[in-house]
């Protein structure tokens, strides 16, 4: 069986965004650059795919069934944090 993790990354600390916006007006230092954390796992000696699409995706997980090692998949997703307001 093998072990598949997949990794949602929106480049920010989401729910630290959400802190500085409701408390400074924007975010501060919690924006990331690009991190392909693929890459990373790939020097762990697993699988590493990096998508941006949902077909993309698709065609990831159908490559992680086939693997004999374990597989991280990195999701490009939009980013977002959680309402600022809810914050207290």
């Amino acid at each position: 069986m093998t072990t598949v993790a997949v990794m949602a990354g929106d480049r920010q600390w989401g729910i630290s965004v959400s802190g500085h916006v409701a408390e400074f007006g924007g975010p501060l230092y919690s924006m990331l650059g690009p991190t392909r954390l693929d890459h990373v796992a790939e020097g762990f000696g697993c699988v590493g795919h990096y998508v941006e699409s949902s077909e993309d995706l698709c065609q990831a997980f159908e490559a992680a069934a086939k693997s004999d090692r374990p597989v991280l998949i990195q999701a490009a997703i939009a980013p977002s944090s959680p309402d600022p307001t809810l914050i207290s």
